[in-house]
């Protein structure tokens, strides 16, 4: 969930976002001593199947459609 600045201050980054997966993720990271960055999906989607390529592979949109193109590692949603 995004952030409320307040005025005159802009976040940037993870500081933008703030709810209990930003919370979950910073502490996984810590734990695992990892770094993450946080990217909305460009089409707003968690993932659903689209269409059929060839040879009956199905390709998707969304979070899942990017992890299976290797564009992301994982996906997480945004919980309110």
């Amino acid at each position: 969930m995004f952030r409320t600045p307040p005025k005159g201050v802009v976040f940037t980054g993870n500081d933008q976002y703030e709810g209990f997966t930003i919370d979950l993720l910073n502490r996984i990271s810590e734990d695992l001593n990892f770094k993450y960055e946080v990217v909305l999906s460009p089409d707003n989607e968690y993932g659903a199947p689209r269409s059929k390529r060839g040879n009956d592979a199905q390709e998707w949109g969304g979070i899942v459609g990017e992890i299976l193109v290797r564009v992301r590692f994982f996906g997480v949603p945004l919980f309110c």
